[in-house]
């Protein structure tokens, strides 16, 4: 299928697209700057703005995942102007635009806030009332602007809250209770709807093709969980002590305005028709969800995650990638950095090889060890020696398409203590960002 994305940089993006390709499809993704967000997609794909949707020919399906966050901010009338233009405006000019004579099918999201507060009544497809207010009218206008205009197979998913490694969600969370400010929000007794983005994936690829997804679905687990169960869970998954007091209401409503009640309505959404449909959830639970959704790391710990696809063969990508001196020509200037010596001809699990760079102008000797060495998919650098406490990045490369997936993956700590890292941390935390996108930048230029 030539299958039409917006939002294709967004997190389930990401994971919907790849496993779209993976299964022979060809995407086309509708963004509004083509040359930015070659850095943000990670998967072959065709790039193309919203007023060249038009010129697109024998498009079977239309995956609509564009919108602001709605947690964003607060809903200030620009905002939510903002919210309604990226979903709804969006939606209409792209299937005005679209030609729609090859179109099979549209699959749309939308969220569960289209639901009023339910207390902890159980609320499917076909029971939960409509809110009346922003947000209810937002998922209502969207889903309907989504079937207007089109003569063929439309699919409406009521998104709850999705969870995966490095979720937005779930990395505002997992901040905030490090920091030691989680905390129940309100009474606790709301229920929180939610999904994993690989089930979320799953409910995506299953309406592309079965002609039996028609309609509105819940896009959440059969087991959600109340807030006050919710923290006190991912606490103990993230290995941290709750000590804040709950957050009232009223203080919620006064940082947040309209927005708080996302935080505090109860939606104890099921996905009835799914599940009717044998859809099988592989994370049910949250115990479940949280577990494959986050990183083990010890006090201190920080962990980068990137991924960046190149048109170039997998050979050819790790023979670039294994070759030390080419870590020069990747890393910004700013670092003075450069490679001094390797302890084997050739790279292999356990060569030792030495750098030299400087940190804030502070000159480092830095030496590391290669592990899990698996050509041409995976290797590891290990820091032996060098301005971290910790430095451990894992390379991995995986054919896509017609060309290799990068996936970078560091887990990194500051030295000195807790002092080191109040001081410190949040300079590096920038500092190792900047790196990896001059690093992307600097691939992609090689690679073009």
């Amino acid at each position: 299928m030539k299958i039409l994305v917006t939002g294709v940089t967004g997190y389930v993006s990401q994971f919907l697209c790849k496993e779209l390709v993976k299964r022979g499809h060809e995407i086309y993704g509708v963004t509004r700057n083509p040359e930015s967000s070659k850095l943000k997609v990670s998967f072959p794909c065709k790039l193309v703005k919203l007023e060249e949707v038009s010129k697109l020919h024998g498009i079977d399906a239309v995956i609509n995942l564009a919108g602001a966050s709605v947690a964003g901010g607060r809903w200030t009338k620009k905002y939510k102007q903002e919210l309604r233009d990226s979903r709804i405006k969006l939606t209409s000019d792209l299937i005005k635009n679209l030609d729609k004579s090859s179109l099979k099918v549209v699959l749309s999201a939308s969220a569960i806030g289209y639901y009023a507060d339910g207390g902890a009544e159980v609320i499917t497809e076909e029971s939960g009332k409509l809110h009346e207010g922003f947000i209810g009218k937002l998922c209502k206008d969207w889903e309907e602007v989504s079937r207007e205009n089109v003569d063929c197979r439309v699919v409406n998913f009521r998104i709850g809250v999705v969870l995966g490694h490095l979720s937005s969600a779930l990395s505002k969370m997992s901040t905030l209770f490090k920091s030691g400010a989680g905390a129940r929000l309100g009474s606790g007794k709301q229920y929180m709807s939610f999904i994993h983005v690989k089930d979320l994936v799953g409910l995506f690829i299953e309406a592309l093709d079965n002609t039996d997804y028609s309609g509105v679905f819940n896009a959440t687990s059969p087991d959600p969980i109340t807030n006050k169960d919710f923290t006190k869970l991912l606490a103990k998954k993230l290995n941290v002590c709750l000590i804040s007091p709950p957050v009232p209401s009223f203080a919620l409503k006064a940082l947040y305005g309209e927005m708080a009640q996302v935080l505090l309505r109860s939606h104890r959404v099921l996905p009835k028709r799914a599940v009717e449909l044998g859809y099988d959830f592989k994370f049910k639970t949250i115990d479940e969800a949280l577990e494959e959704s986050i990183t083990k790391l010890k006090i201190g710990e920080r962990e980068v995650y990137e991924e960046l696809w190149v048109l170039e063969t997998l050979e050819k990508t790790f023979d670039f990638f294994k070759d030390e001196k080419n870590l020069e020509v990747l890393t910004p200037d700013f670092l003075n950095f450069k490679v001094k010596k390797k302890s084997t001809e050739e790279i292999q699990s356990g060569t030792l090889i030495d750098y030299k760079l400087k940190s804030n102008g502070i000159p480092f000797s830095w030496r590391t060890e290669i592990l899990d060495w698996n050509p041409p998919h995976k290797f590891t650098d290990k820091q032996l020696k060098g301005p971290y406490s910790k430095w451990y990045h894992t390379h991995e490369f995986e054919s896509l398409g017609e060309g290799t997936l990068l996936r970078d993956h560091v887990i990194y700590k500051v030295p000195v203590g807790l002092a080191g890292r109040l001081v410190a941390g949040f300079k590096v935390a920038s500092d190792v960002r900047k790196i990896f996108k001059y690093r992307a930048k600097k691939v992609l230029e090689i690679f073009s």
